[in-house]
């Protein structure tokens, strides 16, 4: 008995090669049915090759449990006594009785390749119950899985330490498996040694046990929180310190089921900047969950990519919630294309009460004053400039003029100067009125300096 016998139906081929792949990785030897020559009996050489196994691992699935082929061959396996390890790809609403008596592995809510590894070791015989050690596994790297499995938790911890700077990715499904030990340092030695393993598996592991944590209970709203050191914490910090390696994975979480999971891999994404994510993050862009929704635009600012800019002007003139618009016009003024002129000049102009479910308008206004500004566009001097006029004693007003700083030049010079000028007729608090002389001072001109320390002098005399 020799290898691992994969039985699948024909729609799941991508995962049973998959499978086959991983078994592979980590030392099993695999026959898989597409493995027959050519002029073989076939019926003939899938009994031989069921004869020949340690063990048949059995994707099941609906279509699977419908497929004749698929039943004869962990039913003769099973007259032969060969052991049959089923793996609950896809939701079965009813085993047949005699396959509930074998111990499924789940993986529908994520691919638990660790519990997976230890059951079909166990059955060769080579281990028995414990942390998986690959045949293939060098001395130094089988030493320290050999600590994984020992009582106590400090030899527990210093096996994974030592994986993690052995960089083995013959480690990875036991520091997958130890993410569920039940001590919290093993479990945060193992995140932490994952994490020195750059490999797609260690941000696959580690986002799975994220969502097998948040489903068992666990909060990870601290997330954007440096302050908490909370374990959810940590294998967030792990994935991003994967960076590009974790994408495929985070990708896969916007898509998940939910949306406190679909927020984390948005905000991870974010910080990673990757653009292979842009496209996941456009279409993800119309989640139902407005917090979700919130962070998928927040994540596309960083990506500094012009394809979300058409996008975010959408989200922004569509969506009525406050948070999620705010949003949209921070990450416009983040990634400074003009095309965000007419849409952030609406909001500043034009919002009202009236066009959202929560809140003021004037941190909308506010927020779209400021972001005018980082795009660079000469013609929001004018709007921006009767904004401060109108309403010079608000957080508007003085958003404004912020922006002005960084739009004006010699030829706004005038204008400038006779605002100043009117602040002798109209109020203007003192905070204000040193910023528009910062405003003016920026532009740096023998003219500017000279109207900054003419209005000094005639405000001492």
């Amino acid at each position: 008995m020799s290898h691992v016998f994969i039985s699948y139906k024909r729609e799941d081929k991508a995962f049973a090669k998959e499978l086959e792949a991983k078994l592979r990785e980590v030392g099993f030897e695999v026959w898989i049915d597409e493995h027959i020559p050519g002029g073989k009996d076939w019926l003939k050489e899938i009994e031989l090759k069921i004869h020949e196994a340690f063990a048949v691992v059995l994707v099941a699935t609906p279509e699977a449990m419908k497929s004749e082929w698929v039943n004869y061959e962990w039913i003769f396996a099973r007259g032969a006594g060969i052991d049959v390890v089923p793996i609950h790809l896809r939701t079965v609403t009813e085993f047949p009785c005699r396959l509930s008596d074998y111990q499924l592995i789940d993986f529908r809510e994520f691919y638990d390749w660790g519990n997976l590894f230890i059951s079909i070791d166990a059955i060769q015989g080579e281990r028995g119950q414990g942390i998986f050690i690959p045949p293939k596994a060098s001395r130094p790297v089988r030493e320290a899985l050999e600590k994984l499995n020992s009582s106590f938790p400090e030899e527990r911890i210093i096996g994974a330490k030592r994986l993690g700077d052995l960089h083995d990715p013959l480690a990875i499904p036991s520091l997958i498996t130890l993410l569920r030990d039940a001590d919290l340092d093993v479990r945060d030695a193992c995140t932490k040694s994952l994490g020195k393993i750059p490999d797609e598996r260690s941000a696959e592991g580690l986002l799975d046990y994220l969502i097998e944590y948040h489903r068992s209970g666990g909060d990870i709203s601290h997330i954007d929180d440096d302050m908490f050191n909370s374990y959810d914490v940590v294998i967030c910090s792990v994935l991003k310190k994967l960076g590009s390696i974790a994408v495929p994975s985070l990708i896969k979480g916007l898509r998940h089921h939910s949306a406190e999971i679909r927020k984390v891999s948005a905000i991870l994404i974010g910080r990673i900047k990757d653009k292979r994510a842009v496209p996941a993050l456009i279409e993800a862009v119309n989640d139902n969950d407005d917090e979700a929704r919130r962070c998928i635009i927040w994540a596309m600012g960083p990506m500094q990519d012009q394809a979300c800019v058409p996008i975010i002007i959408a989200e922004l003139k569509k969506d009525n919630i406050h948070t999620v618009k705010f949003e949209c016009i921070q990450q416009l003024g983040y990634i400074g294309d003009k095309r965000a002129f007419e849409p952030l000049i609406e909001i500043l102009v034009n919002t009202s009460n009236q066009d959202l479910t929560s809140s003021s308008p004037q941190q909308l206004r506010a927020a779209a004053a400021q972001a005018l500004g980082t795009l660079g566009d000469k013609r929001a001097v004018k709007p921006l400039f009767d904004i401060f006029l109108d309403e010079s004693q608000t957080s508007i007003g003085i958003s404004a003029l912020n922006s002005l700083k960084l739009l004006v030049d010699n030829s706004h010079l005038e204008m400038l100067i006779e605002m100043m000028q009117r602040s002798k007729n109209f109020p203007l608090n003192q905070y204000s009125l040193n910023l528009l002389l910062d405003v003016i001072h920026a532009i740096g001109t023998p003219e500017a300096l000279a109207a900054v320390e003419q209005w000094r002098q005639q405000q001492t005399s």
